[in-house]
């Protein structure tokens, strides 16, 4: 009985919060803590190209108010019409996670012998200069990169000179890559929401089929293409303007987002990354074994992409797309505002500000303004736990640029061969796969802390619409979530993953000062190994930013992964490749550790930053916009519950309160 009361109170309290927040009119700060147009005070923060836009009329919003009911209800009937749906038309998380290793198999299958490629083009052109005089015939290039070249390839491997021009077309490929993908990336991030995530997902594995076609063109006849060898920048610009990788990723995890809940979205992402790795193991042995059976290397390249070509179809015509019709509208409608009131701003700076228009998904990541109270003193602040979060992940993601570098390091150091590369990453990836598939999740499933729900202590007493999770955000979730069921969700709050995202910097830490120091094959490859237990970063912050940004009250995820993509873009295209391959290309022939010793560092400051994050509990977000107050702000002057009343504290697992501990 008192347990309905309760239900019935809260009730209560929902529908008068809700109607005092439809009833109040929506500004700029609520536009921005709901991931809306671009505001002022956003892009004052990236660089003050803006100025301030009008606010909507009340017509509009009243508008906007009957069209949120309309979508409410055409929400719940397209739920149930995808329920009663075949399983094969239903969005799943199995869907890519099952077909990500084999597209991962067929990415690292060439990674090895594309660097061999290019050192024997880089090792031609070389010894070419040196002897012009020699028989050499460069009409027969595309032969001699392919089987045999009249310099051993690990005598070229070696060769600073050799290793310094292979560094150079690697970070001129993926800086060109890179800084289009950062031009592109969180437009395609944001178009996910307006028009789904496989068309986005299709599109930028359209531009991964270009680079591949256009690797096989110029390595097959690199007399008959302009510019020789550098037309591989072709593929770049183009893989570059669709987005590349960073769009596919964040497309991807806004994909296994919608089709998860709170507390399996880290076991997701973990299991996602886990298979990831998988393929990464297999795919470098595969691309050895190929080689040596065909006597070959462009083999590997034609089974590549001819995997990527059958993922891209299943891409475009089988997979279901996770969001719903009405979601896609939604956004659409959202963009359209947006767009209008954009037009309506003129003068000079408005249009300088376009010009970084690439940069506006970064707005999400700056810090807002928060009340907080101390020493029966109130006083207004910053939070930038998301920001820090995502200056961490920019550092350690900033690593990938660093890897076509560590296998000419390796190769030059310890005088490996091609199938001796593969076999190396073919090790480091099953590592990594088996503790991002086994060992995390039962990490996750044992150390996860219990779930613990706040009653009050009387039974009038109202929500505490501060909570992490407040009741229409839980009832707006359990709708939107894409199979239309209402998920028990287990309790995993942010602090845990702060913890073990912690953790696994410190084990990186350790990991690149014993490879730096490895004086033997053996000691590296171990030392790359141990690496593997630190390779959980990556979802737990993901899994941490997401929660950060929806206690915001944030809601697509997927401008909020296209802004962690340009993170990615900036930091493992552009940022990562150019001073990883600067570092290499000026110590190779004095001190080539020092690239090991630079990625040590980022993970340092990586640990660092995280330290600094702090989780408050319950802490108001207010907006920046003359002291308009949030919805939040609004939420908590109506239901007046002082943070000092004192609560019951009761452990369950209640599936409406989503696992959190609750204030009712």
């Amino acid at each position: 009985m008192s347990g309905e009361r309760l239900r019935d109170t809260s009730s209560k309290s929902r529908s008068r919060v809700r109607a005092s927040r439809d009833a109040s009119p929506a500004g700029p700060e609520s536009l921005f803590l709901l991931d809306g147009p671009v505001t002022e005070e956003g892009v004052e923060l990236l660089g003050e190209f803006v100025h301030p836009y009008h606010r909507e009329s009340e017509e509009t919003e009243a508008i906007g108010v009957d069209e949120d009911h309309l979508d409410q209800a055409a929400r719940i009937e397209q739920i149930e019409k995808r329920n009663k749906s075949p399983w094969w038309k239903k969005p799943s998380v199995w869907w890519f996670i099952s077909l990500i290793p084999f597209s991962t198999m067929a990415s690292t299958a060439t990674t090895a012998p594309r660097i061999e490629v290019f050192t024997n083009i880089i090792c031609d052109a070389y010894k070419h200069s040196k002897s012009p005089g020699s028989d050499w015939d460069s009409e027969r290039l595309g032969l001699s990169v392919l089987s045999m070249t009249p310099y051993s390839p690990l005598v070229c491997s070696s060769d600073p000179v050799v290793q310094a021009g292979v560094a150079t077309v690697l970070a001129a490929m993926a800086t060109t890559t890179g800084i289009l993908s950062c031009f592109t990336t969180g437009w395609w991030g944001s178009l996910s929401d307006r028009y789904g995530r496989t068309f986005i997902m299709g599109i930028a594995i359209c531009g991964l089929l270009v680079q591949d076609l256009n690797f096989i063109i110029v390595t097959l006849f690199p007399s008959k293409v302009p510019g020789g060898h550098l037309f591989v920048l072709f593929g770049s610009v183009v893989e570059g303007c669709l987005g590349g990788l960073t769009t596919s990723i964040a497309a991807i995890h806004a994909y296994l987002a919608d089709c998860s809940t709170a507390a399996s979205r880290a076991r997701n992402f973990s299991l996602f990354l886990g298979l990831l790795f998988t393929g990464a193991a297999l795919g470098p042995s595969l691309g050895s074994l190929t080689v040596r059976w065909s006597s070959n290397v462009m083999v590997v390249f034609y089974m590549s992409t001819s995997i990527h070509f059958v993922y891209a179809l299943l891409t475009w015509f089988v997979i279901p797309e996770s969001l719903l019709p009405v979601q896609m509208m939604t956004s659409r409608r959202k963009h359209a505002e947006e767009a209008a009131v954009y037009r309506r701003a003129n003068g000079l700076l408005p249009r300088l500000k376009s010009l970084f228009s690439f940069l506006s998904p970064l707005i999400m990541l700056a810090p807002p303004l928060i009340d907080r109270a101390a020493a029966s003193q109130k006083f207004r602040s910053r939070d930038w736990s998301l920001t820090l979060v995502a200056v961490a992940y920019g550092c350690v993601i900033s690593l990938m640029g660093s890897l076509q570098y560590v296998l000419q390091y390796a190769g030059a150091r310890y005088h490996w061969s091609t199938v001796m590369l593969g076999y190396w990453i073919s090790t480091v990836s099953a590592a990594r796969a088996l503790y991002l598939t086994i060992f995390f999740p039962l990490i996750i499933r044992m150390f996860r802390p219990k779930a613990s729900i706040q009653l009050p202590v009387s039974p009038s007493e109202p929500l505490d619409p501060r909570a992490p999770s407040s009741p229409a955000n839980v009832s707006s979730r359990q709708i939107t979530h894409p199979s239309g069921r209402q998920p028990h969700e287990d309790h995993h709050p942010p602090s845990f993953d702060l913890k073990l995202a912690r953790i696994s910097a410190l084990i990186d830490i350790v990991s690149y000062a014993f490879m730096a120091l490895a004086p033997t094959p053996i000691t590296f490859v171990a030392a790359s190994a141990l690496g593997s237990l630190g390779t959980a970063f990556s979802p737990t912050v993901h899994s941490l930013s997401l929660e950060l940004y929806r206690r915001r009250g944030g809601t697509e995820f997927g401008k909020l992964f296209g802004a962690m993509s340009v993170v990615q873009a900036l930091s493992s295209q552009i940022i990562g490749p150019a001073a990883f391959g600067f570092v290499y290309i000026k110590t190779v022939a004095t001190f080539p550790q020092t690239l090991l010793f630079v990625a040590m560092g980022l993970f340092v400051i990586a640990f660092i930053l995280l330290s600094l994050v702090r989780l408050d509990n319950a802490a108001p977000y207010t907006s920046d916009v003359e002291g308009q107050p949030s919805p939040i702000q609004r939420d908590h002057q109506e239901t007046f519950l002082e943070p000092q009343a004192p609560a019951i504290v009761v452990e369950d697992m209640d599936a409406e309160l989503g696992g959190r501990g609750r204030r009712l």
